[in-house]
C-alpha cells in the first residue's frame, strides 16, 4: 500500500520493489527485486516476488519502494519451503525522494525545485532523471501544493526501518 491516499488513478501504475529477508539474529538471509502493479478494485498495489530457495523458518521481512522508506513488516513471517507465502499488507511512507531510506532537507529541497513553485529552474530535480516522477508524491503528473502538504504530513508520521 502507499500512503499517496486519495489517488486512484496514479501516473506509475507500477513500482519497484525490493524485498529483503532476515534470519531471527538479524543478519541477511537474501534479498529480491521485483515489481508490483496497482489493482484498481482493491486500491493497493500487489505483486509476487520469486525469493528462490528460501529455507523453511521464521524471518523479518523488510519491503522498500522507490521515493519510500523501507518499512519492517510488522511480526515474524513462517516460510516454508517451496510454499507461496503471502506477506501482510504494509503502509510505506512516501517522501524519500532521494532513496537515502530517510526523508529529510535533501528530499523536501528536491521536492521544491521540481514544483511549479520553483525558482531555480528545477536545478536539483535536473540532477537525476527520476526525481520528477519520485517527487510527485501523490502520482497525479504534477508536483504542487498537494505533493508539498503529504511531504509535510509523511514528515510527522516517517517510521521507516
Amino acid at each position: 500500500n502507499d500512503s499517496s491516499g486519495s489517488n486512484k488513478n496514479p501516473n506509475r501504475p507500477s513500482r519497484n520493489i525490493k524485498v529483503e529477508v532476515f534470519n531471527s539474529s538479524n543478519a541477511s538471509v537474501t534479498n529480491k527485486s521485483g515489481t508490483i502493479t496497482y489493482q484498481t478494485g482493491s486500491g493497493k498495489f500487489t505483486g509476487n516476488i520469486d525469493m528462490g530457495t528460501l529455507a523453511s523458518g521464521n524471518y523479518n521481512v523488510k519491503v522498500k519502494s522507490d521515493g519510500y522508506l523501507r518499512r519492517l513488516i510488522s511480526g515474524i513471517q513462517t516460510i516454508t519451503l517451496g510454499q507461496t507465502y503471502n506477506v501482510p499488507a504494509v503502509n510505506l511512507v512516501t517522501g524519500d525522494i532521494n532513496n537515502d531510506n530517510a526523508i529529510n532537507i535533501l528530499d523536501y529541497n528536491i521536492l521544491i525545485s521540481c514544483s511549479i513553485f520553483s525558482v531555480d529552474n528545477h536545478a536539483a530535480c535536473n540532477v537525476n532523471s527520476q526525481y520528477i516522477a519520485l517527487a510527485d508524491l501523490e502520482d497525479n503528473g504534477a508536483v504542487n501544493q498537494f505533493d508539498y502538504n503529504l511531504f509535510l504530513r509523511e514528515l510527522s508520521v516517517q517510521n521507516g526501518d
